[in-house]
């Protein structure tokens, strides 16, 4: 099962591309998507391309999402709702599942800790896919990413049961 991770954003986008095989994870990809600075609705279909673009080409079996349940800045929260509001509309055209998680669940999951620091959440990553220090990603949208990818691969779901 191809898992795909993604730290939403909207002027960068983190994703990270795990296969679930049996009791393994192992790393295929990550990276992130940068957004040149313009108007907003310039930027959401900005999004919407780029974001279509990648579910082309890693063909995901399932998509793990951070959830937005806090913001500090309401206009910031606003701009990332409507950018997740574009994502998730490109996942559910392709019908593929996807489960959100907040970033308090993530930390959990990774670490047995809900309020990990973003370097523990990154050598949880580099743990979990059997990574060298040196291959863990650097910026923490892609290693966010990637922990998002490894929580949805621990949830044990019924595929099916998400399509609907």
């Amino acid at each position: 099962m191809v898992i795909l991770g993604i730290d939403p954003g909207t002027v960068r986008l983190g994703y990270g591309v795990i296969l679930k095989e049996k009791n393994q994870l192992i790393y295929l990809k990550s990276g992130l998507l940068n957004f040149p600075s313009q108007p907003l609705n310039q930027r959401l279909l900005a999004i919407e391309k780029a974001f279509k673009k990648l579910l082309k080409e890693t063909k995901p079996n399932l998509v793990g999402l951070e959830k937005i349940y806090f913001v500090k800045n309401k206009k910031t929260g606003l701009a990332i709702a409507q950018s997740l509001g574009v994502l998730l509309t490109a996942i559910l055209e392709k019908q593929i599942p996807f489960i959100e998680m907040t970033p308090s669940e993530i930390k959990k999951t990774i670490s047995g800790y809900g309020q990990t620091d973003k370097k523990g959440v990154a050598k949880m990553v580099g743990f979990f896919l059997h990574l060298k220090k040196e291959e863990i990603p650097k910026i923490d949208d892609v290693s966010d990413a990637l922990a998002i990818a490894i929580c949805a691969a621990f949830k044990n779901i019924d595929l099916n049961s998400l399509i609907k």
